[in-house]
């Protein structure tokens, strides 16, 4: 997926591109599609050309689940870690009644099954504040930044906070603020914090964009409801695409709305499919 910025970080490198390595980079943060992803490919890239034995030696990436069972032991595995057992619980429920019937209307087939055990995992480990904590204290950042370079001795985190970020005008999305070392430590307390998530005593939950990624996972669970009641091989196309729209919802902010927008305008029109033909 990184293949496409770590050559434009390659050409940078070797001077191939007559652009400022700001304007590269100020043009991936305006995209605003998986950003942090991208600058970290476009820097690999970079260093690729320098130091390639340093890029031969990073770890490689794990292997990716290609069945249902191996979807589901990894998601539930996440589901735990970001959550508690109760909400891997809830994720697993959904998955084994969609196997279920999945496996009456068309045997030997996991498509659907697949598709929502991806998809369903994926959004109900939206990344929130609580999550943000959990990933830079779970020990595996850490350890990858200590692979990654060999000293180091002050950190800087970029965060946009609620409440706290100014409002970027040109870009209709808060801006980042620097953080120094310090703010580990508050994301140790916001990861202890995660039982927090959902419930009234939530602060962050109120806002909008949280309210959204809750009312994302109702909708799903609604969907689903409605493709297990209906669900016949002639049918079995139109669910796995209405099963698998979560995918293209991506970024963060107004990046992020205006997928979500998309997604819900497709699931209409699929839903509405659905139904058609299950009445012709």
């Amino acid at each position: 997926i990184g293949a496409n910025m770590f050559m434009v970080g390659y050409a940078y490198q070797q001077g191939w591109l007559p652009l400022p390595l700001e304007a590269l980079r100020k043009a991936i943060d305006l995209n605003g599609a998986s950003v942090q992803f991208n600058l970290d490919a476009f820097d690999l890239g970079r260093l690729a050309v320098v130091d390639p034995d340093a890029v031969k030696v990073r770890r490689r990436a794990a292997p990716v689940a290609d069945t249902c069972d191996a979807i589901l032991t990894h998601r539930i595995s996440l589901l735990t870690r970001y959550q508690n057992a109760q909400w891997a619980g809830r994720y697993a429920g959904w998955v084994k009644r969609v196997r279920d019937v999945e496996a009456r209307v068309a045997p030997g087939s996991e498509q659907l099954s697949k598709t929502v055990a991806a998809n369903l995992a994926k959004l109900m480990s939206y990344k929130d504040e609580y999550e943000v904590g959990r990933l830079y204290t779970d020990g595996d950042w850490r350890s990858r930044l200590d692979e990654t370079f060999e000293d180091y001795k002050q950190i800087s985190v970029w965060l946009s906070p609620p409440l706290l970020a100014p409002m970027d005008k040109a870009r209709g999305r808060p801006k980042k603020i620097k953080f120094g070392q310090w703010v580990l430590l508050v994301f140790g307390v916001l990861a202890r914090l995660k039982w927090l998530r959902g419930t009234v005593l939530d602060p962050f939950g109120w806002t909008a964009e949280r309210r959204g990624e809750r009312q994302l996972i109702a909708d799903y669970e609604a969907h689903l409801e409605i493709i297990l009641s209906k669900l016949c091989p002639d049918l079995l196309p139109i669910a796995v695409e209405l099963a698998a729209l979560p995918a293209a919802i991506r970024g963060f902010g107004a990046t992020k709305e205006a997928a979500r927008r998309l997604a819900e305008d497709r699931a209409r029109h699929l839903v509405e499919r659905f139904e058609d033909t299950m009445t012709s």
